[in-house]
Formats: C-alpha cells, structure tokens, sequence
C-alpha cells in the first residue's frame, strides 16, 4: 500500500513538461496579461473569434445587477492604459481595458485578488469616462476574500481557473478547430493546464491512482 501510494504524493506537476514552466513564463503578472489580452482580441492569431472575450465578459455579467450588465462582444482591448485623470495625478497603469460604445471593463491582473496599492476609485473612473458603464475587474489566480479592502470588495472577481476551464469547454466542443489549428490548440492547452492546476500541485492522474490504491 505504501509503495503505491508514495509516488502518487510525491509526483507533482512541477516536475512535469510544460512550455510556460520550462520558460518560466507568468512569473511577471505583464506576461499573463500579453497571453490574456492575446485571447481576448476578437481578430487575434488564436482564430478564435470573440469566443474568449464572450467567455470572459459572461463570467463579469455574472456578478453585476441585470440592470448593469455589459454587451457580450463588441470590444476593442488595449494594455498598460494610463487610468489618471486630468487632475495631474500620478499614473495609474491599468494591464488590460476593454471597451466597448456602451460600457468599458478595467482589468487589474495579479496573482491575489489585492489591488496591491491601485487606486480602485481611479480605475473606477476611468470605466466610468465618456458616460459609459464601468467595470473594474480583478483577474487572479487565486481569490482571498480578505484582501479585498480599500475599494477593492466592489470590484468583480474573475479566477484564471474559472476562466480558463471555461475556454477548455469551448474548444473541447469545436473539432473543426482544434484540427485546423493544432499549434493553437497546444499552447492554449499547456496554459490550461499550468495556471489551473497550478506547479506543485498533484496531477489529476495521480490523484485517481492514490484512489485506486486506498
């Protein structure tokens, strides 16, 4: 019992091929926004469409009143977008904004689901301009309630996990593109399967074989 198990508890994911672990890619929260901002162009090299971006606009819809929530697609995306206002205030960069002729969505990626010294109320505003309705949106890998503070606790909070997982469904569903587009389909793949599971983690093959062995 103890020899089957062993393995089992000791393997883990880190010691797996991954293209983002052997890069060590993500270890930067602008790496991971280049890959986020890469899925969420409709006219990306993904060829993917608005999929993503529907996917991503859903799970914001999903934690906003009827009466507040957002078109489904229609976005243009931008990057590093200055959120200071007028006033001469310091800059405030935002890692990804989508906006849309009715509403704007302002993305704070990080690791936690901490504002880590942004000011919410600024990106607030800058969701807000032009009379749109804004959004601000935390996307992390994980969601600590406690860290939500200064602001923050109004803000919509988006997993990579949930996201991702959702993205997986979708492609698992459209073969015509997964064959039309295998290189797309590995990549997409390896990053489900670092920044959901997560290096360190033990693997979905090995938790069923610690089942079989109890």
């Amino acid at each position: 019992l103890v020899t089957a198990l062993v393995p089992s508890l000791a393997n883990s994911l880190a010691e797996q091929f991954n293209v983002f672990r052997v890069m060590h890619h993500g270890t930067h929260e602008k790496q991971l926004s280049n890959v986020f901002a890469w899925l969420l162009r409709a006219d990306g090299t993904h060829q993917l469409g608005d999929a993503f971006q529907r996917l991503f606009v859903a799970r914001v819809n999903d934690q906003l009143p009827i009466g507040s929530r957002l078109p489904a697609s229609g976005y243009a995306v931008a990057q590093e977008v200055n959120t200071a206002g007028e006033d001469g205030s310091e800059k405030e960069i935002a890692d990804i904004v989508l906006t849309h002729d009715q509403g704007r969505i302002v993305v704070e990626n990080f690791e936690w689901s901490d504002g880590h010294g942004h000011s919410y109320e600024r990106y607030l505003a800058h969701g807000s301009r032009d009379g749109k309705v804004g959004v601000v949106v935390l996307l992390c890998v994980r969601h600590v309630g406690h860290l939500l503070k200064d602001g923050w606790e109004n803000a919509v909070v988006v997993t990579y996990a949930e996201l991702l997982n959702s993205l997986q469904k979708h492609i698992a569903g459209n073969a015509a593109w997964r064959r039309a587009h295998p290189r797309q389909d590995f990549f997409i793949a390896e990053l489900v399967d670092h920044y959901t599971e997560g290096p360190g983690v033990v693997s979905i093959e090995d938790r069923i074989r610690f089942l079989k062995a109890m």
